[in-house]
């Protein structure tokens, strides 16, 4: 006698929300205008620290904010007239303190303005300083300078070092504001001339400190860096100038990541600007493989990308802080799976944007990547209709195979001259065999049971099974 079943249609499903991203220690900033601990609490998801140039946290107002301990503060001695008791005074306050900075571009006239031999017969009292202290110490930050003879950061360096010696300092520190590119050039010159670990103490893209930067420009520059700061193993911290400031305003290098809101005189909370939100929310890279079970990812946990933006998120539903929301020509982000079986799966993408007709609809491919490079093509390019406003969202999905092991998926744009406005919130991989698979809705769909194993229709046992994306109840 065959068993009988009793189809129960399945509600829509509950899209749980992605994950919070972890906390970079890496990832910090400059700023020398905090008041109030509300400033801090609006990047404390995503900042691990800061420094205002000065030895000591400002007093603030309320709460003092040496007292904050969601951020982590590190003091600095900005040039030789620096306050040796009050960081005595905060150290002994705060044992957790690890580390202080040297002297702030002694190479500029209109910073700290230190030949090399005047740093060098003020920098043993800061080395002893920091040893009676217990501080890792950090060498003087240095940038291209405007002001001869040491135009070349690396000139004042070697002249500096070769009084001093490498052993004076722990970590060497540049500043940046070219872009990444001269970033890289930056940092890996004072890494392979010096040894040590490099902190970027100041960095966005601001070409002569001066002028206009459109705020995508901006925000392109600070996915591109942070990306190659938190995957550089020996990039030790870096951190963004500056935190309080005009994110899109004309004449203006549009840097700032928070904001009073208009609306709110009394200062009780800071509102995160576009370039606070990726700022704030961006990957830290570390653990970034996702398992095919059927949970929500950000699509902004991404091993590596080329050619993408990052906005904040509108799509409520999954709740993600950052969306992929522009795809330049070309443009391709990779992601690393836990397959722990072979077999067919779909890949689901939270997408939302404006489409056809005011701008193109998108079309994506989705290709497995080995470790030199070498693509092969798991879904063919595919267009989607996007739903026509920044703030819906919809599910499309890919089909792919895939062996058991870890793999690099890499999401295309495989129409790079027809630029789309397709915002990606969210993405999850479903085993088609299993629970979370979505199958054709027949009769004549194959049976599983909870465990995803496929059953034969004809002699089930009492129980839940799965057809067709539907629930089998069988009595």
């Amino acid at each position: 006698m065959k068993s009988k079943l009793i189809h129960i249609i399945l509600a829509a499903a509950v899209l749980a929300p992605v994950a919070a991203g972890a906390k970079s220690p890496k990832r910090g900033v400059s700023e020398n205008q905090f008041s109030m601990t509300v400033q801090l609490d609006a990047i404390k998801e995503g900042v691990s620290w800061y420094y205002n140039w000065g030895n000591v946290p400002s007093k603030g107002y309320g709460a003092p904010l040496a007292d904050y301990e969601d951020i982590e503060f590190v003091p600095m001695c900005w040039n030789a007239n620096y306050d040796a008791d009050k960081i005595r005074e905060f150290v002994k306050a705060h044992p957790n303190t690890k580390y202080m900075l040297g002297f702030n571009e002694p190479n500029f006239t209109a910073q700290a303005n230190m030949t090399p031999q005047q740093a060098a017969e003020a920098w043993p009292a800061v080395k002893a300083l920091a040893d009676e202290l217990g501080l890792k110490l950090v060498a003087p930050a240095l940038n291209y300078s405007p002001n001869p003879p040491y135009t070349d950061p690396l000139k004042w360096m070697d002249e500096f070092v070769e009084l001093v010696g490498k052993d004076a300092f722990d970590y060497t520190a540049v500043h940046n504001y070219g872009g990444c590119g001269g970033m890289q050039t930056l940092a890996g010159n004072f890494h392979d001339r010096y040894g040590k670990d490099v902190w970027v103490t100041e960095f966005c893209y601001w070409p002569g400190e001066s002028g206009y930067v459109d705020p995508q420009t901006q925000i392109a520059s600070m996915v591109e860096s942070v990306q190659w700061l938190e995957t550089t193993p020996w990039i030790f911290r870096y951190a963004w100038f500056k935190c309080i400031g005009d994110s899109n305003k004309p004449n203006s290098g549009n840097f700032g990541l928070i904001s009073q809101p208009a609306s709110n005189p009394t200062q009780t909370t800071w509102d995160l600007s576009d370039q606070g939100y990726v700022y704030t929310y961006m990957s830290d890279f570390s653990d970034m493989t996702h398992e095919a079970d059927g949970k929500w990812w950000n699509a902004a946990e991404y091993v590596a990308s080329n050619n993408i933006g990052l906005g904040r998120s509108y799509d409520t539903e999954t709740g993600a802080k950052i969306d992929i929301n522009k795809l330049v020509s070309g443009a391709h982000v990779d992601y690393r799976v836990n397959i722990s079986k072979e077999g067919d799966y779909t890949l689901e993408i939270r997408m939302g944007g404006v489409g056809e007709p005011a701008r193109f609809d998108p079309t994506l491919a989705l290709h497995r990547v080995t470790e030199d490079g070498t693509a092969t093509e798991l879904a063919a390019a595919t267009k989607f209709t996007l739903p026509g406003s920044d703030d819906q969202y919809k599910t499309e999905s890919l089909k792919l195979h895939l062996a058991a092991g870890v793999h690099t998926l890499r999401l295309q744009d495989a129409a790079p001259y027809q630029p789309s406005g397709i915002r990606i919130s969210a993405l999850r991989l479903n085993d088609q065999a299993g629970v979370g698979g979505i199958l054709p809705d027949s009769d004549d769909a194959p049976v599983y049971n909870l465990q995803g194993i496929r059953v034969d229709a004809e002699e089930l046992p009492a129980g839940i099974y799965i057809r067709g994306g539907k629930k089998i109840l069988v009595r």
